[in-house]
């Protein structure tokens, strides 16, 4: 099954080393997707502003990565492992309503497939994105937050 979802959230109890010695940040981790299975998938994390999901949080608005692209701001991207190399990726920011400085986690929609990257390319469109987004913050947080009863 070569397509990605999957939700990360800001861990704020488990801290991270930005740099061998240094001081510990909260990361963002995966705390539910499709390839949970993976040692390497489970164990991913990323700080605040680094590769796709990291930027959309950090930036509050949706990131896309292509490396079909030419833009650079499309190729910033961290691989979880050699095998699970997104060959697209759409990392979409849960914003809350009244708050646009509070984000609940990102969602991520991708695939590690060639083929499937090319099905899945049209999302990375701006009016797809902006789709998208809506439906991430009126279904997907609703959702979430429901289930966590926040």
């Amino acid at each position: 099954n070569a397509l990605e979802l999957s939700l990360m959230v800001l861990d704020t109890e488990q801290l991270e080393e930005a740099e061998p010695g240094g001081r510990k940040l909260p990361v963002l981790r995966i705390v539910a997707g499709t390839a949970a299975r993976d040692p390497d998938y489970r164990g991913l994390f990323l700080f605040v502003g680094d590769g796709n999901a990291g930027r959309a949080w950090k930036r509050r608005m949706a990131r896309v990565f292509d490396p079909v692209e030419k833009d650079p701001k499309r190729l910033i991207y961290l691989a979880m492992s050699e095998v699970l190399r997104h060959r697209f990726l759409v990392s979409v920011p849960l914003i809350d309503r009244d708050s646009d400085a509070l984000v609940y986690g990102i969602l991520n929609i991708g695939t590690f497939s060639d083929s499937q990257a090319e099905i899945l390319r049209p999302l990375g469109e701006m009016q797809q994105i902006e789709k998208l987004a809506g439906y991430a913050q009126s279904y997907v947080l609703t959702r979430l937050m429901e289930t966590l009863n926040i």
